[in-house]
C-alpha cells in the first residue's frame, strides 16, 4: 500500500469510528482506497443535501423500489417518519438483470423545527464487500431523508432501493383491498376530457418506481394497488401467472392534479398506464401495444369514447418534463392566421371555425413549447373573453395533432 492508500484509509477508518455505531458497516478502507476517492461528496450546512435531488416522495418500507442515476437525475431521494423509536434498514441493491452501479447513501434527519436537512448523520459506500449501500439501526422519533448516488459522477445506471422498519415509531401497514376495484364504463365525457388534459399537460413532480406483486401493491399507495390489481385480472386472461408474479409500477404525480400509474409485466409488450384525477378517481386506461387500446372510466351516461389516436396523442405529452420556451405577441383577429407559427394552423383554424368573433379587434396570445418523448408539444392560449388555450403536439415539421381545446374537451379530442 502506498502512503497516499494508507492515508486514505486511516481517514476513512477514523470517519467509521466516530459517529457511525449501528448505522451500518464500515466498508474495506484498502478497496475504497484503490478505488479513489468518492465525487460530489456533500458540504458542511446549507449545501450537504446536494442541489436539487430529485423528490421521490414517501419511502415504502417492504417494497423493492427501481430507480436510475442518469444525466438529468444523479441524486435520489426519498423521506420517511418516525412517530417513536424504530430499528430502521435502508440498502441498495441490482435492479433486475442490470449492471452492478456503485452507490452511495446518505441519510439525514431533519432538525426539530427547522426548514432544512442540514448535515447528513450516517452513510454508506460499499457494503459487504460490494459496490452496493446499506445502512442499519435504531434511530429516534423524527423526520428522515435518503438521497442515493453515484461513487463516481460519471456513474449511470439503475438499482434498486430496499428497507425494512421494525418498532412503535413505523407507520402501520396499508389496508389492501378495502378500495373498489377498477371497471371501465366505456364511456367518455367532457369531465374525463378535463382531468386527463390537465394531467397530461402538467409536468410530473414526482416519480417512482416500484416492483410490486398484486399483494405488496398496497405498500406503493392507492392508485398504485388499484392500477395493479387492474392489471393483474387483465393479464390473467391471456397468461397463466403464479400468484406472486412480480409486475413494475411507474408511478408519476403530476403536480395536485393527478397521477398516471404505468404497469407492465417483465418480457412482455403489454404496458398499461392507469389515469387518476385530483381525487384518486379513475379517468382512463391506456394499453401501449401495437393495437393500442383506451377505456374510459367516465360515469355512466357519458357520450361515446373519441377517436383512439386522438388519445395517442394525448397520452404521448406525458413525458413532457420541461418547459422550452414562451412567446408572446398581439394581433387582430383577422389576421391571427398569419401572425403566429404554421404548426398553430390546426389550433387557428379551429378557432376561426368555432370560436372566432370576427372585426379587427386585437387578441393576445402566448405559446409556451416543451419537449417530450414523441416530438415537440405546445399550449397556444389566445386572451380573448373567455380565453381560450390549445394543446398541440408536433411529431414531426409537418404533423401537428390538436389534442385538447379547452372550451370544450370532448370535441377538442378530434385531432384532425
Amino acid at each position: 500500500m502506498t502512503r497516499r492508500q494508507r492515508g486514505i484509509a486511516f481517514i476513512i477508518t477514523a470517519l467509521f469510528s466516530f459517529g457511525w455505531t449501528g448505522c451500518g458497516s464500515a466498508p474495506d478502507a484498502d478497496a475504497m482506497a484503490k478505488e479513489g476517492a468518492e465525487d460530489d461528496t456533500p458540504l458542511d450546512g446549507k449545501f450537504d443535501s446536494f442541489t436539487k435531488p430529485t423528490d421521490n416522495g414517501a419511502f415504502n418500507f417492504g417494497a423493492k423500489t427501481a430507480s436510475r442515476i442518469s444525466d438529468d437525475e444523479r441524486y435520489q431521494a426519498w423521506s420517511f417518519r418516525l412517530t417513536d423509536a424504530a430499528k430502521v434498514e435502508l440498502r441498495t441493491d441490482a435492479a433486475g438483470t442490470a449492471p452492478s452501479l456503485d452507490t452511495v447513501l446518505y441519510l439525514y434527519r431533519r432538525p426539530h423545527g427547522a426548514t432544512s436537512w442540514g448535515k447528513y448523520i450516517a452513510k454508506n459506500d460499499d457494503y459487504g464487500g460490494k459496490v452496493w449501500s446499506r445502512l442499519a439501526g435504531e434511530f429516534d422519533k423524527g423526520e428522515y431523508r435518503l438521497i442515493i448516488k453515484g461513487r463516481k459522477k460519471a456513474l449511470r445506471g439503475d438499482f434498486a432501493l430496499e428497507g425494512s422498519c421494525d418498532g412503535l415509531g413505523c407507520a402501520p401497514a396499508p389496508t389492501c383491498g378495502a378500495e373498489p376495484e377498477l371497471v371501465p364504463t366505456g364511456r367518455y365525457s367532457r369531465a374525463c376530457g378535463h382531468a386527463l388534459r390537465q394531467v397530461v399537460t402538467t409536468p410530473p413532480q414526482i416519480k417512482q418506481t416500484a416492483v410490486v406483486t398484486k399483494a405488496t401493491a398496497c405498500n406503493q399507495g392507492n392508485v398504485v394497488a388499484r392500477a395493479v390489481r387492474r392489471y393483474d385480472s387483465m393479464m390473467r386472461d391471456f397468461y397463466t401467472l403464479p400468484d406472486n408474479v412480480e409486475y413494475t409500477a411507474e408511478l408519476s404525480v403530476h403536480g395536485h392534479w393527478g397521477s398516471i400509474v404505468r404497469v407492465s409485466l417483465d418480457g412482455e409488450d403489454n404496458d398499461v398506464s392507469f389515469v387518476f384525477d385530483a381525487q384518486d378517481r379513475p379517468v382512463m386506461q391506456y394499453s401501449h401495444d401495437q393495437d393500442p387500446v383506451a377505456e374510459w372510466y367516465c360515469p355512466s351516461g357519458a357520450g361515446t369514447e373519441p377517436e383512439l389516436r386522438c388519445v395517442s396523442a394525448a397520452m404521448s405529452l406525458v413525458s413532457s418534463s420541461w418547459q422550452k420556451k414562451s412567446v408572446t405577441g398581439t394581433t387582430t383577429f383577422a389576421n391571427l392566421g398569419s401572425g403566429l407559427p404554421s404548426f398553430t394552423k390546426a389550433a387557428v383554424q379551429d378557432f376561426e371555425d368555432s370560436i372566432y368573433p370576427g372585426g379587427d379587434a386585437y387578441t393576445e396570445w402566448q405559446i409556451d413549447e416543451w419537449s417530450t418523448g414523441w416530438g415537440e408539444a405546445a399550449t397556444l392560449t389566445l386572451r380573448t373573453i373567455p380565453t381560450v388555450s390549445y394543446d398541440l403536439l408536433r411529431t414531426a415539421p409537418e404533423v401537428t395533432w390538436l389534442v385538447f381545446r379547452s372550451q370544450d374537451f370532448e370535441a377538442s379530442l378530434n385531432c384532425d
